[in-house]
């Protein structure tokens, strides 16, 4: 991961942009947009996030070419 210049604190804070950004769509859920898409971008937001977790934890044993 230092290869492409990020460190843990890096990671940490993407994973925690996505749990931000879930929030604000779990608040505007029912005020614009249609359901399904609100709750497919959570999904997809907390997925993202659980997975840079994980990464973060890995963050001395994983290469450039395993994040493809």
């Amino acid at each position: 991961m230092k290869d492409l210049g990020l460190t843990y604190d890096d990671v940490k804070a993407a994973a925690n942009f996505l749990r931000k950004y879930a929030r604000g769509v779990e608040t505007r859920l029912y005020m614009d947009m249609k359901v399904d898409d609100a709750h497919h971008e959570i999904s997809e937001s907390y997925r993202l996030a659980d997975e840079l977790d994980d990464l973060a934890g890995r963050m001395d044993t994983v290469a450039p070419q395993d994040l493809g």
